[in-house]
């Protein structure tokens, strides 16, 4: 990680730092083991990055993880929403409940349709 971020960490273009893309893809969950690892990499980052850059966790599933989302150390959650036919109005909901629930930013990092079982796709 000190690695990525003294390589990387020079580009203007680099928005930020996550730890994990969908880190709860493999079970849909976290790993309660892991919560200390995410708050000790997020505290890492900030103190390793001279650019002061956000530092953010991502999920599979839209609604994320609370103790993650909440967590010291993120400065933004994320959302990643594949499972709504009507997307709009699906990422609005999740942005605007985490916002209020978290009190920062979100971010839409992914989004699809979902035509999953439908015929002729």
């Amino acid at each position: 990680l000190g690695y990525t971020i003294a390589r990387y960490g020079g580009f203007s273009s680099v928005f930020g730092f996550q730890l994990f893309n969908e880190v709860d893809t493999d079970t849909l969950d976290i790993i309660p083991a892991s919560y200390h690892w995410h708050k000790e990499m997020a505290s890492f980052v900030h103190t390793q990055d001279p650019h002061g850059r956000l530092v953010s966790e991502s999920f599979g599933l839209a609604k994320g993880d609370p103790l993650l989302d909440d967590m010291t150390g993120f400065d933004i959650t994320t959302t990643h929403d594949y499972r709504s036919h009507d997307l709009v109005p699906s990422v609005a909901k999740y942005n605007e409940a985490k916002a209020a629930l978290y009190r920062r930013p979100t971010f839409v990092g992914e989004f699809g349709d979902d035509n999953f079982g439908q015929e002729g796709v």
